[in-house]
């Protein structure tokens, strides 16, 4: 028989053995028929990111009961499977499902797979003290989704959660002060797009809820200092947030409570093309009318969030990834019968990724643009219309080289920043009908060349050391910064590391400052970290020492700025983690002492941005099956501030003037909040919805932001952003 006529020939015998069962003969052909009709599936199953082989992947044929295992090197083979068409699923614990489309026949070559890392649900979230990533994972925190429900106070929001860390502080707003350092000096990072505006309602404090809604995350990376070359134009600490891939199969969420609500979406829209689509919003409408303050409004604080994200697998070892992102925010608040406060702002993002793998690599390319606007104004007092666009490309390619991995690439931004309005002259005051207004206006022109190149090695099974180099040429004072950089992990016992990382790191001077003076220099910080961790079968606990050095800060002379500032920041960070039973907890205590010399400090104060001591403690369990319960207390000492000690009226301008304190020679009240929590989840198969209720600051602790002061400057009435505050809700997902 030739062999194009085997299923011709198939068909007549099985044919004659319905005729004839006890044909031996036909049999014996038949089956050799068959098994020549028969082919195998092989190939390699590996990390998508790092390139290794992923071991223990459960790989079905579907619609079949053919299927395998892969080896602990990745490699897999499937025997004996029809000619024909078909979908292979791969899945792992810890990663995302892969779904290829197959065809065997004669031609049919080996496969090769990389699978993203995604934890069950939303994923979890990454924490590490340095950059130093040891064999499985050691020495790195591991939040999970439902623990990130579970920890009270955090509101199933990223940033909230990440003040529960070791050196993170932020009182009752979003941005984090990570180990004395400025907010501003932190590095935010989605799929590699840098945001400078990562908040909802930034009038208020900074912000006070960012736009990662939980559910779209795959991981988060939070490195408290020492960071790796790959990260640019930041001195204190790295957030670097990974969107998760969308599902193939048809999957949905909605989530309603009185602060916010979403309802997303995700699938298959033709082959190898997946899709995710989230709407969110959220307001204090209902919170504000339960603690009677609605009457505080003209428009109650409001934000909208868009989230979307395509991904095409275009060949078996390329995929490309659209990222698009819309919010807004707005809010008008009553600063007294006769005035109001307008804020509002928008934000428009939009990335497209590819991403290529190699044998033992991966090559990355990415461009994407960021326009964000925003407007504040007090009518005949205050505005501000401001608008900040960056356009960005970039690409990297790692690769594993026997006891190497090699991580090296390079970009160009753009950034295009705009500001304009009026202020008046006395800050402190600004409803002063005395007070002068100033025009203001600012337009800023530069671009950013970078190029980094690190090197991640194992020497003798204990030792890990990344030595790493990142050069960047700033366009607009034309600037070259070379940043070294360096870390090592030594394996003193089983469960025991030893780490040291070290670095100069660069930062561009923040916009107010370039209204001033638009040519200051990049601000200079140096790190040294030295910190040991234990783990235990129960816990684990983590001791930490980080001593940071500051230089070019901006410094008023007269009136203009130069960056003759300096100052240092040190101290110590302590992580207890225990697990008993049904009950999980930690202890976090933070030591910080800090001190500059910038903007107007005639010497070296107090920076504004230390908090001598924190400490949290959380206690969360599950008292019947699927039902949990959390506690959280919070306290660290209060920041510190210049006061006003009395006005003088100035009789020359017919006005009243502050006469101030020494410089950051007050400090606000210590900082204290308890938070509780109760959930209940439940899950049928892949459905389920949770019911969660949380009461923020029940003891109702007055913590205060800032003061506001009369305008003889005999009076002062303080800025408390949260009260007690309740929120009940519910997430439903199938």
């Amino acid at each position: 028989i030739k062999k194009g006529e085997i299923d011709k020939a198939k068909g007549f015998l099985r044919k004659a053995l319905d005729v004839e069962s006890q044909n031996r003969w036909a049999k014996n052909i038949l089956r050799n028929l068959e098994k020549k009709s028969r082919k195998s599936i092989s190939g390699r199953v590996f990390d998508a990111k790092t390139g290794e082989g992923l071991g223990w992947v459960n790989i079905i044929v579907e619609g079949t009961t053919k299927g395998g295992i892969s080896g602990n090197n990745g490699n897999f083979l499937i025997k004996e499977i029809e000619k024909g068409q078909y979908k292979l699923r791969f899945t792992r614990i810890g990663y995302a499902d892969v779904i290829e489309n197959l065809i065997v026949d004669s031609k049919t070559e080996p496969i090769f797979i990389g699978m993203e890392s995604v934890p069950v649900m939303i994923q979890g979230i990454t924490i590490t003290a340095s950059p130093v990533k040891e064999k499985k994972e050691a020495g790195q925190t591991i939040i999970t989704p439902i623990e990130l429900w579970k920890l009270p106070g955090s509101g199933a929001e990223l940033f909230w959660g990440l003040k529960s860390l070791p050196g993170v502080s932020g009182g009752d707003i979003a941005p984090i002060v990570v180990r004395g350092g400025n907010s501003k000096e932190n590095i935010v990072l989605l799929d590699g797009v840098r945001l400078e505006h990562p908040y909802h309602l930034e009038s208020i404090g900074g912000g006070i809820i960012s736009f990662f809604e939980p559910s779209i995350l795959s991981n988060v990376t939070f490195t408290s200092g020492g960071f790796g070359a790959k990260y640019g134009n930041g001195l204190s600490s790295v957030v670097d947030v990974k969107t998760r891939s969308p599902r193939s199969s048809l999957r949905g969420r909605c989530s309603v409570s009185l602060a916010n609500g979403y309802i997303g979406v995700e699938g298959s829209g033709f082959s190898n093309m997946n899709y995710l689509l989230l709407l969110r919003g959220g307001t204090t409408y209902l919170i504000s009318n339960l603690s009677r303050s609605r009457d505080e409004f003209v428009i109650f604080p409001q934000y909208y969030d868009l989230f979307s994200k395509v991904t095409y697998q275009y060949n078996q070892f390329s995929k490309l990834e659209i990222l698009g992102i819309g919010n807004s925010d707005v809010m008008k608040p009553r600063i007294d019968d006769s005035h109001t406060y307008l804020s509002k702002s928008e934000q428009k993002i939009i990335s497209v990724r590819n991403r290529t793998l190699y044998k033992n690599g991966i090559l990355r390319a990415r461009i994407s643009f960021v326009d964000f606007g925003e407007k504040e104004e007090i009518e005949g007092y205050y505005k501000n219309d401001s608008r900040d666009r960056k356009l960005d490309c970039e690409g990297d390619f790692e690769k594993k080289m026997g006891l190497h991995r090699i991580e090296t690439g390079g970009g160009i931004e753009g950034i295009f920043e705009d500001m304009n309005g009026e202020f008046p002259d006395d800050s402190l005051r600004f409803l002063n009908s005395q007070s002068e207004i100033i025009d203001f206006s600012c337009n800023i022109r530069e671009n950013k060349l970078f190029y980094f190149i690190q090197d991640e090695f194992l020497i003798k099974r204990r030792v890990t050391l990344v030595p790493g180099l990142r050069i960047e040429h700033i366009t607009r004072n034309r600037e070259t910064v070379v940043d070294p950089r360096f870390s090592l992990a030594y394996l003193l016992g089983r469960n025991t590391t030893l780490k040291l990382s070290t670095g100069i790191y660069h930062q561009s001077p923040q916009s107010t400052q370039d209204l001033m003076a638009s040519n200051l220099p990049s601000e200079k910080a140096v790190h040294y970290v030295l910190g040991i961790e234990k783990g235990m079968k129960r816990g684990r606990v983590r001791l930490e020492g980080f001593y940071k050095t500051y230089e070019n800060l901006p410094l008023k002379k007269g009136n203009e700025y130069v960056s003759d500032g300096f100052g240092y920041a040190r101290g110590v960070d302590c992580l207890i983690q225990l697990s008993r039973g049904v009950l999980n907890g930690f202890f976090v205590y933070s030591f910080t002492d800090s001190e500059r010399r910038e903007m107007d400090a005639d010497a070296l104060v107090t920076s504004s941005y230390e908090i001598p001591h924190s400490f949290t403690i959380s206690v969360t369990g599950d008292l019947l099956p699927y039902f949990s319960f959390g506690v959280k207390y919070r306290y660290h000492t209060g920041r510190f501030y210049t006061p006003v000690l009395c006005g003088r009226y100035d009789e020359a301008n017919e006005n009243w003037v502050p006469v101030f304190g020494e410089m950051n020679s007050a400090r606000f009240p210590s900082y204290k909040r308890v938070d509780v929590q109760v959930s209940k989840i439940v899950s049928i198969r892949n459905n389920g919805f949770v019911l969660f209720a949380e009461c923020e600051n029940i003891l109702g602790n007055e913590n205060v932001v800032r003061y506001y002061y009369s305008q003889d400057f005999s009076e002062k009435d303080p800025l408390v952003i949260m009260n007690r505050t309740v929120v009940v809700g519910f997430m439903f997902y199938f």
